[in-house]
């Protein structure tokens, strides 16, 4: 009795054989071909500024996060202190 395992592995080998026996050739893209005037890699090198932009932002964020939780917990236990010796 063969496993699911082994069947699912079965199936992904009978599925790589497929794919490398196929005689299509892989044509690059304007992107992938690197045609640096193209309207597409224009708009893909765009896409990437603007999700690095956004990740920078989201970083900053929790760093200027951790920086007010520390200023203030810093000023809080001052004014602790402060009460204590008063």
């Amino acid at each position: 009795m063969i496993s699911r395992f082994h069947k699912q592995l079965m199936i992904l080998a009978l599925a790589a054989v497929a794919i490398l026996q196929s005689q299509a050739p892989a044509l690059a893209c304007a992107i992938c071909y690197g045609e640096p005037g193209n309207p597409m890699t224009i708009g893909l090198q765009k896409g990437v500024l603007i999700l690095i932009g956004a990740i920078a932002g989201v970083l900053a964020a929790f760093v200027a996060l951790i920086v007010f939780f520390a200023l203030r917990s810093r000023k809080l236990a001052q004014e602790s202190e402060q009460r204590e010796l008063d």
